[in-house]
């Protein structure tokens, strides 16, 4: 979990593969995951952007349910529990939002979704 202060440094970052490994190698993890709030009268509260290498190339996910939701926990970690608005993708043309909430059992992050891909796998 990486906080930057605004959305224009959130959207004007950019990483190397040599950048993101480091992070990763020093951090132990595989990924990062950016966040700025957000505070433009839309209703969002927070933008996010999460970042892998894949075969030694740069991704970055339009929409990540599991990163969203440890975000929330980040959060919950430092006592913020109230309920909000993230929308993830606008890095690369795409406009994802999840909503996040805070109830007694856990965190629940929820959206719409659309199907991209329809298919079948058949196993032997």
């Amino acid at each position: 979990m990486l906080p930057v202060p605004d959305v224009t440094g959130l959207r004007a970052l950019t990483l190397t593969t040599a950048t993101l490994d480091a992070l990763e190698h020093d951090a132990g993890v595989k990924g990062v995951v950016l966040f700025a709030p957000v505070n433009d009268g839309s209703g969002d509260d927070y933008e996010v952007r999460v970042i892998f290498s894949h075969n030694n190339t740069l991704v970055e996910d339009p929409v990540t349910g599991s990163a969203n939701a440890c975000l929330a926990w980040y959060f919950a970690g430092y006592g913020q529990t109230r309920d909000y608005r993230a929308r993830q993708g606008l890095s690369i043309g795409r406009h994802g939002c999840l909503d996040i909430r805070f109830e007694q059992d856990g965190i629940w992050v929820g959206g719409h979704s659309s199907t991209r891909i329809r298919g079948e796998i058949t196993l032997p």
